[in-house]
């Protein structure tokens, strides 16, 4: 049958695949919100960080002078950010958008400029990052479920572990909720709630840094215009669904990421058309963001007026 071609242990993998980068840009934005800042500019972040890991892996044929340089691409947007927003004031909402457009236009120009190409830029100089094989589990059952993965499925867990720890189990994640929740009684409790934001800020550019630069070096070793495809943003929808915390932000993540791993394999079965396929994602966006609605409706009912309630 059909539906039986369409779940087998391919899903599953390619699963796990679609939801690395979602996750990982996800957990930065949950922390993000967690300490009250709402970072738009997720998405220029990863964008810069996958152009800047395919130049330096063009240039020097190394995957880790891409990977740093990716790293150093995703810092320095985050501090523009961070600049923009707390240093000089400016609204959180618009400084993000504001790096999203100049990523997009500005990749756009330097790879139209320095490798004259146009749409997208692939060569066999670019070198990428190889699945790892673990040789321990080689020829036991768990080998089809968690051998032969990409760096990034590997650092999706080990990201929703560790900020778990910290988010619940630290003094630093308590400092990080508490400027979010509440900062006047941060700041008197001798939190320094700008240094907070500054930290988390810096801290998701590495993690956007490092989900752009998987990217355009893992499982394809390439730059195309726009790369990023609303990722950010989903990830930003993710975090928010799953209450900004690690874990529910990496079980919103696999959410996404299976309806995008369906909707490649129904491509694959059904022959539908890609551009239908690219639209999952969004759809998907569209129905958590109206799930989400819901959720705080329920939470703030209106308490009902009453006699006794006026006297």
């Amino acid at each position: 049958m059909e539906w039986i071609e369409i779940f087998d242990l391919s899903i599953f993998r390619s699963l796990l695949r679609s939801t690395a980068p979602i996750a990982i840009v996800g957990m930065a934005a949950a922390m993000c919100s967690a300490a009250g800042v709402l970072n738009i500019g997720l998405e220029g972040k990863m964008l810069n960080a996958a152009f800047a890991g395919v130049y330096a892996s063009y240039t020097f044929e190394s995957v880790w002078a891409g990977f740093t340089a990716g790293i150093i691409a995703g810092l320095l947007t985050a501090a523009l950010f961070g600049l923009l927003s707390f240093t000089l004031g400016a609204d959180e909402v618009l400084a993000g958008l504001a790096i999203n457009i100049f990523a997009l236009a500005g990749t756009t120009y330097l790879m139209r400029t320095i490798f004259g190409q146009a749409g997208f830029f692939s060569d066999p100089r670019i070198v990428g990052f190889e699945p790892i094989s673990v040789s321990f589990l080689r020829g036991t059952f768990l080998e089809p479920f968690l051998s032969d993965f990409t760096y990034s499925v590997y650092l999706m867990f080990v990201l929703a572990i560790l900020l778990h720890t910290v988010y619940y189990r630290t003094r630093l994640g308590t400092a990080i909720r508490a400027t979010g929740e509440n900062p006047e009684a941060a700041e008197d409790a001798g939190i320094n709630t700008v240094r907070i934001k500054w930290m988390v800020t810096v801290f998701s550019g590495l993690l956007a840094g490092i989900s752009g630069i998987f990217l355009s070096l893992e499982n394809l070793t390439m730059f195309t215009e726009g790369m990023s495809a609303g990722k950010g943003y989903i990830g930003l929808v993710a975090s928010s669904f799953g209450n900004n915390t690690p874990f529910g932000t990496f079980g919103a993540s696999l959410f996404f990421g299976l309806g995008d791993a369906i909707g490649i394999r129904l491509q694959g079965v059904y022959e539908l058309d890609s551009r239908l396929i690219l639209m999952i994602p969004y759809a998907l966006t569209v129905v958590v963001l109206i799930l989400i609605g819901i959720r705080q409706r329920l939470r703030v009912r209106p308490v009902p007026i009453t006699e006794s309630s006026i006297e």
